[in-house]
């Protein structure tokens, strides 16, 4: 990444600032303090080195002159300079991202999810994916992270611990802070594992306070200020500000009394009161500022000579430090900051609300919103940190800046002022969206509508309305009635031609809607639209989505390797542009691994792909449709297995789902596929109360798609068909088997019309009618070979059907496709079964119908002496000595009828 001038890189639009990532200047007069390095350099062996003392103290600088030793020998630093605003969990570790990839250290794609925040990604994932990044790097890494109480946490402690003890050597992590370790740090520091250098340690030699002032001292004078200073950097560099003669200092140092705090203030004090009256104003004025260059020192100070004032500091260069390399950007020193803040309070207290809110309006211009509302916080008007949000974009931030971002733009704002903000709560919703809350995303929603101060009529607000109305509703899976689709379409009649991402966002809530419906046609045209008005409004993010709706649709109607290359695109843009840990490339991965599932092409790693990325697309970005696709896999997946286990778990993750995020058709979906279940353990009472439970469901009139929509009740149907088959009521399982199969033949969904197809044959087979079981079979096996989709025809029910199935076909006309595509399957079933081969199976049915060993060659063109054959081996297998034996024991094993 490369560097950049801290003026440009403020103006840049991003949400980070390059400059927190880059070491303060060292100025020539520093004291090189080269003992203290070499015991830094001896820490390198512990994984972590932590530097606590008080301001003032050259923390900063020592650290500093230690990347730059580093530097010059070739090895690797990275810094980073941490504020409150860092405290987020999300933006601190995208911080140390950007600061490590600063250091070029090859993080790969980390860096670009860093730099959009870390949007609707895992910190557990991407501390995983950090330190497999670092473990590559060829030396080891030292990362710096300079006043780290400002962000301090109990989430960073640890954070801090793991990286260092999981990165075996390859990353040394130093923590320079104010405070005292923590108990988290404590006990690491206890374990022997980290190293820590105190006050004490940082205390300037006799022969660095002499450097330090830079003048002959004699030696009362220099025992004076040796007692006087003890030692404390800071203060050093004060006394030697004040040196006018020898007499000077010692007058003023025999003045102090007390503990080195008193020392400071007192130093501070008689700086500040021998500069002219002009350069005292400025600096007091100015020392609210976390940094500042002249145009923001004019702003603040109402005038235009901050250039020239800046100038005639040069003399305090030990309390001015400049922060870019072209020196237009400053800080005052931290502990010399707070006191001239002491004395503003002191000498014009009454000025500090207005000085913050020009601060705040000169950052607001220029697009630096976390420095604007931190003024405005700071002056107390919470109102003007609302209307900064609105002005900037209100929910869009998140889209630019990441979810710490907007996070720490909207903290602290009390609900008596949101109330009167809708679009502050829009984004407030928004933020709780991204976070996997839906139920406060909806609250904070529902509260902006209802605000007096809500205007429909205002573009601005209309539009946020309208944006978040449809995210919410899509991850809700609410909004499918008709007043809704009344609202997008009136959207879409009210939002200009120039706005194509609002358009596009109400194209893709509008093809979700078809979707649900099974109006594919009309969700192709509405993702294709959505496609070529997030294209114009340069929204990848959109596009990423409209790749999944448009897979999605492409996988219902049977167009399975349109699906997966959609998918497929949509998961590369997803690492491409957020990450490789983005939830955009979860929802892709659930879906393409879904789809090779049913393609019988998963494996053991895409089955372990797809169990986590269902689990992070359950708690973070997803929706029905991915989960129905992904649990569906998941379910069947575990029951073909024979692992009741994991389908059991499989349901109550959907549950958990549902509930959370209150969507009522992944519950119904769950009891549907829990009803399959009971039936698999013989459950008998409770699969009849189940089954009691949810037929209702599937008894909607075909005219009120409104009440269900199709996915659930050719489910519920589909299982209730399953229950009567089992009880006996061939009659009732055809009428429910039968009713999926028009739901799903009507609107042309042919991968559930595959399955239904399926249901019916083996119902059909249950109950003696045999050839409406081929019937309906034979279409189900075409369907299949075309993709080929093997996985839906690998289920132990219907076996026997298939293999009666491969002698009709074999006997017939059938195409060559279908053919090969009905002995992969038995070849896949033998493998699966192996007691006994294909032609072992064929002579026992012959058997069981009574024919004797001379049909049997017949019907089976063989030779009598082979079906001998075949009869000795059957016998041995199956450990009988009688023909009708034979037959008793296949059946009662399930291999024939």
């Amino acid at each position: 990444m490369p560097a950049a001038k801290y003026d440009e890189e403020e103006d840049s639009g991003e949400w980070y600032s390059l400059s927190k990532a880059k070491p303060p200047v060292i100025g020539g007069s520093t004291i090189d303090r080269p003992a203290l390095i070499e015991t830094l350099d001896a820490a390198l062996s512990r994984q972590l080195t932590v530097l606590s003392a008080p301001a003032g103290f050259g923390k900063s600088t020592l650290l500093a002159q230690w990347c730059r030793h580093r530097a010059e020998t070739g090895k690797l630093s990275g810094w980073l300079s941490l504020d409150e605003s860092d405290s987020d969990p999300q933006q601190f570790i995208s911080y140390f991202i950007l600061a490590l990839e600063l250091a070029e250290v090859d993080i790969g794609q980390l860096a670009m999810a860093a730099q959009n925040g870390l949007v609707g990604t895992s910190i557990k994932l991407i501390s995983k994916k950090l330190v497999d990044s670092v473990c590559r790097s060829p030396q080891q890494v030292l990362m710096v992270l300079d006043d780290y109480h400002r962000a301090q946490s109990a989430v960073s402690d640890q954070l801090m611990t793991e990286l260092a003890s999981r990165c075996r050597g390859r990353l040394h992590i130093c923590l320079s802070s104010r405070n005292t370790p923590t108990p988290e740090l404590a006990a690491y520091l206890a374990t022997g594992n980290a190293f820590q250098i105190q006050a004490n340690d940082l205390r300037f030699s006799d022969d660095e306070v002499r450097r330090a002032v830079g003048i002959e001292l004699d030696d009362d004078c220099f025992g004076l200020l040796k007692r006087k200073a003890e030692g404390w950097p800071v203060a050093i560099q004060l006394a030697k500000l004040l040196i006018g003669g020898r007499d000077d200092l010692k007058t003023a140092l025999s003045r102090l009394h007390g503990h080195t705090g008193h020392l400071a203030a007192y130093l501070t004090s008689q700086v500040i009161a021998k500069l002219d009256p002009e350069l005292r104003d400025f600096m007091l004025r100015t020392s609210i500022l976390d940094k500042f260059n002249a145009s923001l020192a004019d702003s603040v100070c109402h005038h235009t000579g901050s250039r020239t004032l800046i100038k005639n500091m040069e003399p305090l260069h030990a309390l001015l430090i400049p922060i870019d390399d072209t020196q237009e950007w400053f800080r005052y020193h931290h502990l010399f900051a707070e006191c001239l803040q002491d004395l503003l309070q002191q000498r014009h207290g009454g000025e500090c609300p207005e000085l913050h809110l020009r601060a705040a309006e000169w950052h607001s211009q220029r697009g630096l919103f976390t420095a604007a509302v931190r003024h405005a916080r700071a002056a107390g008007r919470y109102d003007i940190c609302a209307d900064i949000i609105c002005r900037a974009g209100g929910w869009e931030l998140i889209l630019f800046g990441g979810i710490g971002y907007l996070n720490n733009l909207l903290r602290d704002i009390p609900e008596s002022v949101l109330q009167h903000y809708p679009r502050v709560q829009f984004a407030k919703s928004y933020l709780a969206l991204k976070n996997g809350n839906i139920k406060e995303a909806r609250a904070y929603f529902d509260a902006g509508v209802c605000s007096r101060e809500f205007n429909r009529d205002d573009e601005k607000s209309y539009r946020d309305f309208v944006n978040l109305s449809a995210l919410i509703d899509a991850y809700e899976d609410s909004g499918l009635i008709q007043p809704k689709e009344a609202l997008l379409n009136e959207a879409l009649d009210r939002i200009p031609s120039d706005d194509p991402i609002t358009r596009g966002v109400v194209q893709c809530q509008l093809a979700l809607r078809h979707t649900a419906f099974g109006h594919f046609k009309q969700s192709e045209l509405e993702t294709q639209k959505a496609m070529r008005s997030m294209r114009q409004g340069n929204s990848v993010l959109g596009l990423n989505y409209c790749y999944l709706h448009a897979g999605m649709n492409a996988f219902y109607t049977g167009r399975y390797q349109l699906a997966l290359a959609n998918y497929k695109k949509a998961g590369e843009m997803a690492e491409d542009n957020f990450g490789a840990d983005s939830g955009l490339k979860y929802n892709a991965i659930a879906c393409l691994n879904s789809i090779l599932f049913w393609k019988g092409e998963l494996g053991d790693a895409g089955l372990v792909e797809l169990k986590r990325a269902m689990a992070y697309v359950s708690d973070h970005d997803g929706w029905f449709e991915v989960y129905a696709m992904g649990y569906d896999a998941l379910f069947h997946h575990a029951v073909q297995s024979d692992a009741d286990q994991d389908a059991l778990d499989t349901i109550e993750q959907m549950q958990n789902t549902a509930r959370t995020r209150g969507i009522e058709r992944l519950e119904q979906l769950a009891q549907a596929f829990h009803l399959c279940l009971l039936l698999r353990q013989r459950s008998t009472r409770d699969a009849a109360l189940k089954f009691e439970h949810i037929r209702q469901w599937s008894e909607t009139p075909d005219t009120d798609p409104a009440e269900k929509t199709w996915l659930v009740e050719y489910f519920v149907d589909c299982a209730c068909a399953e229950y009567c088959s089992q009880s006996g009521k061939i009659s009732a399982a055809l009428n429910h088997a039968n009713r999926a199969r028009r739901r799903v033949e009507a609107i042309k969904a042919q991968f559930h019309m595959l399955r239904a197809l399926l249901l019916q044959a083996a119902i059909y087979d249950m109950g003696k009618r045999r050839q409406e079981a081929i019937d309906c079979l034979l279409p189900a096996l075409d369907m299949g070979s075309r993709a080929p989709l093997p996985q839906p025809f690998r289920i132990r029910d219907i076996a026997k059907l298939l293999r009666a199935t491969h002698d009709a076909v074999r006997g017939g006309d059938q195409n060559i496709l279908l053919a090969n595509f009905l002995t992969s399957i038995l070849d896949y079933t033998k493998k699966q079964n192996p007691l006994l081969s294909d032609r072992e199976i064929e002579v026992l049915e012959e058997l069981a119908i009574g024919k004797l060993n001379k049909e049997i060659a017949h019907a089976l063109d063989l030779a009598e002496n082979t079906v001998k054959f075949h009869l000795k081996n059957i016998f041995k297998k199956l450990g009988v000595t009688r023909r009708m034996q034979a037959v008793a024991v296949a059946q009662s094993l399930d291999i024939i009828d």
